[in-house]
């Protein structure tokens, strides 16, 4: 299992690569590590500090740290757009220090929200019914907790888990799920986006099989 740390890192590369359409990956710039680095043209690059230590102290050795960097870029002409990126709302004083060197500091949430209100979007999906998974009697979401089945590709006979449906969806792969009614495919829907809202993506890719 990853540490906490690790795998909030992976979150926040996810969603810079969806929020600039280009991988962010960790690097090394003018010597110095940088947890995720975008290269949007020739001409410029984001950089992006992640760290779930949330105290001041580590939110400015991380703007030194992307202040020296963007320096050393400057003299050949690049130019960096600078982030911090934490697990929690950054305070006042945070906001201010990153302020006065012309960089952001953000929380995970704060971040994902150039892309999409991600949290919003979240609540508001699990909060309504999917397809027929509901009570049948009150017609309320089905809060049945989820019985692990195993599905089969008709194209190659293989039985798959929710885990590798998510993972082949995660991938970019088209998944059309076929059965009478009543067998449980609105509640799988439910489950694979569940899945998918709480996982990264290279998480789900790598820990599973694809279709």
């Amino acid at each position: 299992m990853k540490p906490k740390w690790l795998s909030f890192e992976d979150q926040v590369r996810d969603i810079a690569s969806l929020t600039y359409g280009r991988r962010c990956d960790p690097g090394q710039i003018a010597g110095a590590d940088i947890d995720g680095i975008v290269v949007n043209d020739d001409l410029s690059k984001t950089l992006i500090e992640i760290t779930i230590n949330t105290t001041l102290g580590k939110v400015r050795s991380d703007i030194v740290k992307l202040s020296g960097v963007r320096n050393a870029l400057a003299l050949e002409g690049v130019f960096a757009r600078c982030i911090v990126v934490l697990d929690n709302i950054p305070t006042q004083a945070m906001t201010d220090l990153a302020t006065a060197n012309k960089m952001a500091v953000v929380s995970r949430d704060q971040f994902a929200a150039n892309f999409l209100a991600y949290q919003t979007y979240v609540f508001a999906r699990k909060n309504y019914p999917f397809g027929s998974a509901v009570d049948p009697q009150t017609g309320d979401i089905d809060s049945i907790a989820y019985v692990p089945v195993t599905y089969e590709n008709l194209a190659t006979g293989r039985s798959l888990s929710s885990d590798d449906i998510a993972s082949s969806i995660a991938a970019g792969k088209n998944v059309v799920l076929l059965g009478e009614y009543g067998t449980g495919k609105s509640r799988c829907v439910a489950e694979i986006f569940d899945k998918l809202s709480k996982s990264p993506i290279r998480k789900l890719l790598s820990n599973t099989s694809l279709l």
